[in-house]
């Protein structure tokens, strides 16, 4: 061979053995293609994907779909009547009028004049005055003067005649206005004889006591101190018993002129009443430290030099009269 041009593959050997030409490389097309198990199966040919619903085409809720709001119950048909009317008219004028007039008291020429101001209450009182005339004076001849007696007597009866049914129909829309009777619960009314019971009870027994007998009759606190007995003698001993039995009386001693409450007043009382023992021997311990006679004078029959009631305008006790005694003797430590 003078070239390669005409070499073959059939005419190269190898060891002695001719070359087999190679296969040709598979096609990626021709191989099989493996299908995941994953993937999903073909839709049939009629299924297809549709558009998200638009919020329009969503069906709504009918009203009957949702619940109710729950109707509000008024406490009576009263109340019930005046806010419908309010309501409709946007004013409680009727309302107003079922309170304050009585219809029954009314002249047949006030009734026609009422009457007539309803239905035409935009006219000015000029424009009024001239319908009334027409109305009601002249219509029904009331003018004894320019009609004459007889027709005014007359013309007067046909008058009652209508203002009566018009007074009827007033009085019944007003009674539509009007508050129904009220009744009483039962339970309100046990609770209000329960308690009329336990007042006159406490009065019973207040009055009955021992010590208010004592006070009624002889007009004397007792005051106990250590082994010493003092009398406090009282002005109005009815005036103590009142104010046991109305505790507003009672109360009415802390109040000052300008309607302020006397706290000083009121804690010196309530510190008596805690520790009536303790405060009691102090100031005695203190009177007779002092070696003044005169105290204990004055406690047993104290004066009042404004000749007022001392159950009324001081605290009525012991503490009070210690304590005027010291000040009129000046402070002492």
């Amino acid at each position: 061979m003078d070239d390669f041009k005409d070499l073959s593959l059939a005419d190269i050997k190898v060891d002695g053995k001719q070359l087999e030409p190679a296969k040709p490389a598979d096609k990626p097309e021709d191989k099989p293609v493996d299908t995941p198990t994953d993937k999903p199966a073909d839709k049939p040919e009629d299924t297809v994907d549709k558009p998200a619903d638009k919020p329009e085409d969503k069906p709504t809720d009918t009203p009957a779909d949702k619940p109710a709001s729950p109707e509000y119950k008024f406490k009576d048909d009263f109340i019930k009547g005046a806010v419908e009317y309010y309501e409709k008219t946007g004013d409680f004028t009727a309302y107003i009028e079922a309170k304050s007039i009585d219809y029954t008291a009314l002249t047949d020429e006030e009734i026609m004049k009422r009457d007539l101001k309803s239905q035409y209450a935009s006219l000015s009182d000029k424009a009024f005055d001239a319908l009334y005339k027409e109305q009601v004076l002249d219509k029904f001849k009331l003018d004894a003067e320019l009609h004459g007696a007889d027709a005014t007597e007359v013309g007067r009866e046909f008058l009652k005649i209508e203002a009566e049914a018009k007074r009827k129909k007033l009085i019944e829309k007003q009674n539509a206005f009007k508050a129904p009777e009220r009744v009483e619960d039962a339970s309100e009314l046990e609770a209000q004889a329960a308690q009329e019971q336990a007042i006159a009870a406490f009065k019973e027994s207040t009055l009955n006591n021992a010590a208010t007998k004592s006070l009624l009759e002889g007009k004397i606190v007792p005051i106990k101190v250590g082994d010493v007995d003092v009398n406090y003698e009282v002005v109005d001993p009815n005036s103590m018993v009142e104010m046991t039995l109305d505790n507003n009386k009672f109360f009415s001693l802390f109040r000052k002129a300008d309607n302020t409450i006397d706290y000083d007043l009121w804690y010196e009382t309530i510190a008596y009443a805690q520790s009536k023992g303790l405060v009691k021997k102090t100031l005695f311990d203190k009177g007779k430290a002092e070696g003044r006679d005169e105290i204990t004078k004055e406690i047993k029959n104290p004066t009042d030099p404004k000749g007022g009631d001392p159950s009324t305008e001081g605290t009525g006790d012991f503490t009070t009269g210690l304590l005027e005694a010291f000040a009129k003797r000046g402070k002492h430590s």
